[in-house]
């Protein structure tokens, strides 16, 4: 996850809490934050007070813990935010397999051949099972990292977050 991604859902949380978007000194404090600066070295780049930027970002975490339902600090931001990522994939991987019209797995897997067993009678029990929009994800390959998807992220967040 880059700056950018993180700068959004970091936006979009503290929208979805308060109403308001990320102001100029909340996102300096975020990427002093991201790129493991101390309070002091952000408030030298931005000629504030280090007690000013500790208080705005005291309010930002707490912000942040309230939408995410943990506690987040400057300490464990980056934490936090690799444990939402994870999160919002394993939820689309537990209960969206459809995106629109776009099939994210492919074709339906079997289960494999049972031995002892009449492939006549196998067919018979697939028959006998409902149809599902859902898909077991467990074979499904690593896709690796998503590169210019910040759009798509986007929408998946705001459809989840919502």
């Amino acid at each position: 996850m880059d700056f950018d991604e993180v700068l959004k859902l970091a936006d979009d949380l503290v929208f979805a809490r308060t109403g308001n978007y990320l102001n100029e000194l909340q996102e300096m404090i975020l990427r002093g934050t991201w790129s493991k600066e101390s309070y002091d070295e952000i408030a030298k780049k931005i000629n504030l007070s280090e007690p000013r930027v500790r208080e705005v970002g005291m309010e930002l975490w707490q912000i942040i813990s309230q939408e995410l339902g943990e506690k987040v600090t400057k300490r464990n931001f980056k934490s936090a935010i690799k444990r939402l990522q994870v999160s919002i994939i394993s939820h689309l991987e537990q209960h969206h397999n459809r995106i629109g019209s776009f099939n994210i797995c492919g074709e339906t897997r079997h289960p494999p051949d049972i031995p002892n067993s009449h492939p006549d009678d196998r067919e018979t029990s697939n028959a006998k099972q409902p149809q599902t929009q859902y898909r077991d994800l467990s074979e499904m390959p690593d896709l690796g990292a998503f590169y210019d998807r910040a759009s798509e992220l986007a929408t998946l967040r705001s459809w989840i977050l919502e």
